[in-house]
């Protein structure tokens, strides 16, 4: 999140909503409703917040979660009302064994190029690009 912090130019002094710490989880039967619409973190995603950010395992599993491809899908729905930005970010090991977080960004950043854009998100595994597409809300 400090890449995605850095990358829209988020201020320290700007919070992020982080909705897997936002609930407990030990008693998600008072935070979870059977109207996802209703639950705790709606109001805050739909509220004063700027964006989403998805961060992707390698495996994508991510998308299999019912609630998670809720909020996916609300934030590319509010994108459509208001300037709304939905951003996905993973993890990429490099050659030399360190981590590298690669984005897809809703939109040029500041400043941004679109050979820039296109640069950067080729990196992007189409391996958890296919395990997003492939999920079925049907199936979670």
């Amino acid at each position: 999140l400090a890449r995605h912090r850095r990358d829209r130019k988020y201020g320290e002094d700007k919070g992020l909503w982080i909705c897997a710490t936002a609930n407990n989880q030990h008693e998600l039967a008072t935070a979870v409703t059977s109207d996802p619409t209703k639950s705790a973190f709606y109001p805050a995603m739909t509220g004063a917040a700027r964006g989403a950010v998805t961060v992707i395992g390698e495996s994508g599993m991510l998308f299999s979660r019912v609630w998670c491809a809720f909020e996916a899908h609300e934030a590319i729905a509010l994108g459509g009302e208001r300037p709304y930005l939905y951003d996905a970010l993973t993890p990429l090991a490099t050659t030399d064994g360190d981590i590298e977080v690669v984005r897809i960004y809703d939109g040029l950043l500041e400043n941004e190029l679109t050979f820039q854009k296109s640069g950067a998100e080729e990196k992007f595994s189409l391996k958890v690009v296919r395990a997003a597409l492939d999920s079925s809300i049907k199936d979670c």
